[in-house]
């Protein structure tokens, strides 16, 4: 199965990763729908963005695992760069419908993978410790080399605790086994004690690239169960400040685990004149 994909400015990266949709197997069986099949490694499929013949995808291994979302990806020479968070043997309860209070042994890292189209090998880095998900850039580099990526840090697979910032020209201390700031973690925005937000969306300052790639805002929705009122939370994207730049409360509840995009006004109006 394939949750997410990503893309370079000339190359398009599919997956096809080791967890099946067996409806049969889950009447006959009376086994989830989900199965995860640990024998068997991931593959990678690298395709041009214009091509024109299947045959021209070009296909990688790495060990077992599976992925639900992508940072980013870009070309480096004659390898393609792809950064997402990696999950090995993941818990299928998650994917179940079956919520755990907590996130136990759940292995979903920052990686970094290579995949050399001259050569054909692949290989990966860990960049962080367990559970961050939900990556976002700066949407102005998809595609291209960029320096920063925005995560989340899960409490379990719907509930989003805090929003860490990674800066991937710093080394990562593969060593720690916790979040913290330090090494390639450049902060972490806590959202403070029954309280839960979705992914980050990087809102830039000034549109285009001429500024700083982290000169901007990020913007997310978060819940607090302690209220029972959800808001809209503007932090700055550079200081990752524990104090918001905005705090907009909502006269509705937001559900946990919605994706959402920035529009500014003048993309609105184009829209309206479609």
């Amino acid at each position: 199965m394939m949750h997410d994909f990503a893309i370079t400015e000339n190359y398009a990266i599919f997956m096809d990763l080791p967890l099946y949709f067996s409806p049969k197997d889950m009447v006959k069986e009376k086994t989830l729908i989900f199965t995860f099949d640990e024998t068997k490694k991931s593959r990678f499929g690298v395709l041009p963005r214009y091509a024109k013949n299947e045959l021209l995808i070009k296909w990688f291994e790495l060990p077992n695992c599976f992925i639900f979302h992508n940072a980013n990806a870009w070309e480096d020479g004659d390898e393609v760069v792809l950064v997402t968070c990696r999950i090995d043997k993941p818990d299928l309860d998650m994917v179940s419908g079956a919520m755990k209070e907590k996130l136990e042994n759940f292995s979903n890292e920052l990686y970094e993978m290579r995949f050399n189209m001259k050569t054909g090998v692949a290989s990966q880095r860990k960049l962080s410790a367990p559970a961050v998900d939900f990556p976002r850039i700066n949407e102005n580099y998809t595609g291209r080399k960029q320096r920063y990526v925005y995560g989340t840090v899960l409490d379990n697979i719907a509930k989003v605790k805090a929003i860490i910032k990674f800066d991937l020209h710093a080394e990562s201390d593969t060593s720690k086994t916790k979040l913290e700031v330090g090494g390639n973690v450049q902060g972490i925005f806590d959202l403070g004690p029954g309280q839960f937000g979705s992914e980050a969306v990087f809102v830039p300052r000034e549109p285009g690239v001429s500024s700083e790639e982290d000169d901007g805002y990020l913007i997310f929705f978060a819940h607090d169960e302690n209220t029972g009122k959800s808001s809209v939370n503007v932090i700055d994207a550079k200081t990752v400040s524990p104090e918001p730049v905005a705090v907009v409360e909502l006269p509705y509840r937001v559900p946990y685990g919605f994706h959402a995009f920035f529009v500014t006004e003048e993309q609105l109006r184009e829209q309206a004149m479609l």
